[in-house]
């Protein structure tokens, strides 16, 4: 049986796009030149990104994998940060959920937090802060959905921040749904057309995933009347 301190303060970490930058544990401060494994409560091992785009707007669903060592607490707190960019607009949770893998999907708390900063990995426009249990057993799925405003043709999805843990995630699956009418233009990572009876998407999947890019998607609507090049 497991025994978990239930009287200590929760642990802060902040959480970028499914990968921890920085904990804190009480006064205790743990950068990302430590070894998360042995110093956090919290291990990101995998995740599955599925990026869709309806019209003016990007839906963002990501299913994280943590392994979990919750000697020292019984909770923490995630900050997941929403990216600024010139083609990205206002962005909302709109779901968040947790479960052991194979169970059921159980509602988690969090609020909304409408600031903006820097970060080495580029600009963030304000995030969601999570209140994440670590009573589930040694693993946990949580999943989240969130809303963004497209401003272009253009999407993008921040996983450089995986260098925060000094090691790479161990599996990791990316969808991109584009609706019909639109064509890719490009991708900075080398997707490659499925499709299933359900839909046609765009799938990147690959095993210990270093990025030194994020992941952008643009695209051109196929009905939109051409610009002719006058150019000399």
């Amino acid at each position: 049986m497991r025994m978990m301190a239930r009287n200590r303060l929760p642990i802060t970490l902040f959480l970028l796009w499914g990968l921890v930058l920085l904990i804190g544990l009480s006064s205790e401060t743990v950068t990302a030149g430590d070894h998360p494994s042995t110093r956090s409560p919290v291990l990101f091992d995998s995740e599955i990104v599925r990026l869709f785009v309806e019209g003016d707007t990007l839906e963002v669903e990501g299913i994280y994998l943590l392994l979990c060592s919750a000697q020292q607490t019984n909770m923490v707190t995630l900050f997941y940060p929403y990216p600024g960019r010139n083609h990205l607009g206002e962005a909302h949770t709109v779901l968040l959920q947790a479960r052991p893998p194979g169970g059921e999907w159980r509602p988690l708390s969090f609020e909304e937090v409408d600031h903006q900063r820097t970060m080495p990995t580029g600009e963030i426009d304000g995030g969601a802060r999570w209140w994440v249990p670590l009573d589930m057993g040694d693993s946990l799925e949580v999943r989240t959905v969130y809303r963004q405003a497209l401003t272009a043709d253009c999407a993008t999805y921040i996983v450089t921040t995986t260098s925060a843990w000094g090691q790479p995630l161990k599996n990791v699956r990316f969808e991109i749904h584009l609706p019909q009418g639109l064509d890719p233009t490009s991708f900075s990572f080398p997707f490659r057309l499925v499709t299933p009876p359900s839909g046609t998407y765009y799938l990147f999947e690959t095993s210990n995933f270093m990025p030194e890019v994020d992941i952008d998607v643009c695209w051109e609507d196929r009905n939109s009347p051409k610009v002719p090049d006058t150019s000399p």
